[in-house]
């Protein structure tokens, strides 16, 4: 099992500060995902990464009560929250994966959250996840327009040619959680999210695996043309009798 880390620009990161036992506790609220939006993980001059989050992608970590931590920067030293101990919240909305994480008073977290986020000194996010395919297997289908189209439990890649580079359109449909981060160095910054790549994923090989498919499909493509002919003339022969 591959685990998997993407960073995203958090312009709405925010401490709350909640009224309980009659003081204010801060809350860490922020989005640590967010769906429909494309982002590039990866482009060479022949080939391009491109990967997006739908909605629906962690509702089986939601329901199933998965232990996920609060981390800063992805260190397991420094755990601000956990779900199973009641201090992380995680919900699925419109715009994404929000978690809400009820902080300690203690100073070191002060020092190295609270404060840095409510200056804009910290504003990103970050999650690890990996991708629930289980033993499903895949499919692949192939569209005989140079598209194709493999299909597993928790992801969707499409892979398509634009002049002479390789497109990998990877769609995340349903994934393990197992912590979210507070990010002091968001990746590929836009208007309201950036990912990158955690350092698991060895991109040599993924853009390896991708062009070696591209190729068999053209190869059976190019195997299925000369059928293709004969059935279209034929076709036309038959339609010419009547």
């Amino acid at each position: 099992m591959t685990t998997e880390r993407r960073i995203q620009a958090q312009p709405e990161l925010r401490i709350e500060r909640r009224a309980e036992s009659g003081q204010a506790t801060p809350y860490l609220v922020g989005y640590a995902s967010v769906f429909n939006e494309w982002t590039t993980l990866y482009e060479s001059s022949s080939w391009v990464w491109r990967e997006i989050v739908r909605p629906g992608a962690f509702s089986a970590a939601i329901a199933e009560r998965q232990d996920v931590r609060t981390l800063f920067n992805h260190d397991a030293n420094f755990v601000l929250g956990r779900s199973t101990a009641g201090t992380l919240s995680l919900s699925e909305r419109d715009k994404g994966l929000l978690q809400e994480t009820r902080l300690s008073a203690s100073q070191t977290v002060q020092d190295l959250v609270v404060t840095p986020v409510e200056r804009g000194d910290i504003s990103g996010m970050s999650f690890s996840f990996a991708v629930r395919n289980g033993n499903t297997g895949q499919t692949t289908v192939d569209k005989g327009d140079g598209t194709l189209i493999i299909k597993r439990a928790g992801e969707r890649i499409t892979e398509y040619m634009k002049g002479d580079t390789l497109y990998t359109d990877r769609e995340l449909l349903s994934l393990d959680l197992f912590d979210v981060t507070v990010a002091t160095y968001p990746a590929y910054t836009g208007t309201s999210v950036g990912l990158r790549a955690g350092s698991d994923v060895d991109f040599a090989s993924v853009e390896k695996e991708a062009k070696a498919r591209f190729e068999e499909s053209r190869r059976s493509q190019s195997r299925r043309a000369p059928l293709r002919e004969y059935a279209e003339r034929r076709l036309r022969l038959v339609t010419a009798e009547f």
